[in-house]
């Protein structure tokens, strides 16, 4: 670690230092090479500059560049003033990169004092060490739920109070209707869409039996007087035309969006009058691994990038159905389940929150551990 200024400024009351890297960071060099206690970036593709301390051992791969602080420097600390910075410095030229000669000359603000970097170290791993735990925990429910959901949703476990034998039925004897939208002009992608803007649903809205509203695109206002079919509460949002992994994902539309609009490639589930099925259980049905598999075969098209659901193809699919008081209970279950899982992900997103406000404060120098 080179020291480049000892000026301080008023964003960076710390002397401000420049990377000296190893070599290029090429797979010939590197397989042999056992790194251990030290800092590794990514240097080209869609991850370029993503920045990462590394305490355990390990080899390095051949878009990986190594950085090593010298004596007097707390790895830890080091990488995180790189990483606050890393991707500004990526090359979006083609491929993106940020390669050995572009880090040696990065500069990052540090303390001094090894005990006040290692104190910061120490704050930010325990930060690292809750996000962790944290992690584990969401994924440990998650496996949780899916095993669930195999048990219920198969009937290979009842829950207490129910032993009616299931009637077998096709997705057809309940559906009125598979209505589509319209495709219209977007804006540019990267605008915000706020809540009095009319929007496009774009076909990643639906996912694992979630409909995700914030997937979308806002309407050109040349089209605006073409956009029509709002997502419906208590509805199913199901992706009729896509790539093969993602034809046929489905999602539950839980309230009414006046400002969102279904594209052709989107179809919105109506459901007959006198149906009594329970909709969220039903798109946890289809979101399930088995049904995913039998919807997806229904898909067909000549493109291998591009399949087509037919109509008459998804209805005529047989599900076995509990009856309404089962469907609701089961629903319920899972239901608890991913509110479960959604408060871990907020609390998960906070602590991240507080970690990026706390490197702020202690690598900038506003707030001073020592």
């Amino acid at each position: 670690m080179q020291k480049v200024s000892e000026e301080k400024t008023s964003d960076y009351p710390y002397p401000v230092y420049s990377s000296q890297t190893s070599n290029n960071g090429l797979s010939g060099y590197y397989k042999d090479y056992l790194f251990e206690d030290c800092i590794t970036w990514t240097t080209d593709g869609a991850n370029a500059g993503d920045v990462k301390y590394r305490s355990g051992k390990f080899y390095c791969t051949n878009v990986c560049g190594v950085l090593i602080s010298s004596e007097g420097y707390a790895n830890r600390c080091v990488a995180e003033a790189f990483n606050r910075v890393s991707k500004t410095y990526v090359s979006y030229v083609g491929n993106p990169k940020l390669m050995n000669n572009v880090v040696s000359e990065i500069p990052i603000a540090l303390p001094s004092s090894i005990k006040e970097q290692e104190a910061i170290s120490g704050v930010l791993s325990d930060a690292d060490e809750a996000i962790a735990k944290m992690e584990m925990l969401i994924e440990k429910k998650k496996n949780i739920r899916q095993a669930t959901m195999q048990q219920l949703l198969t009937g290979k476990k009842r829950l207490p109070g129910f032993s009616e034998k299931w009637k077998t039925r096709t997705l057809g004897d309940e559906i009125e209707k598979l209505e589509a939208g319209i495709s219209v002009n977007s804006v540019e992608d990267d605008l915000q869409v706020h809540a009095d803007e009319k929007a496009i649903l774009k076909t990643s809205c639906v996912s694992n039996g979630h409909f995700l509203p914030h997937e979308c695109k806002t309407i050109a206002p040349r089209d605006l007087n073409r956009a029509k079919l709002n997502p419906r509460a208590d509805s199913i949002i199901i992706s009729r035309m896509n790539t093969p992994d993602l034809v046929g994902e489905c999602g539950y539309v839980l309230m009414n969006y006046s400002n969102l609009y279904l594209p052709d490639r989107l179809w919105m589930m109506r459901f007959k009058r006198e149906s009594r099925l329970i909709v969220r259980w039903l798109s946890y049905l289809l979101s399930h691994k088995e049904y995913k598999i039998k919807i997806k075969g229904t898909a067909s098209g000549t493109s291998g990038s591009m399949k087509n659901i037919a109509k008459v193809s998804l209805l005529s699919i047989v599900i076995p159905f509990p009856a309404p008081d089962e469907q609701k209970a089961i629903a319920a279950v899972l239901t608890d389940m991913d509110a479960e899982i959604t408060a871990l992900e907020q609390r998960r997103d906070k602590t991240h929150a507080i970690k990026q406000g706390m490197m702020q404060e202690l690598l900038t120098g506003k707030t001073r551990l020592i």
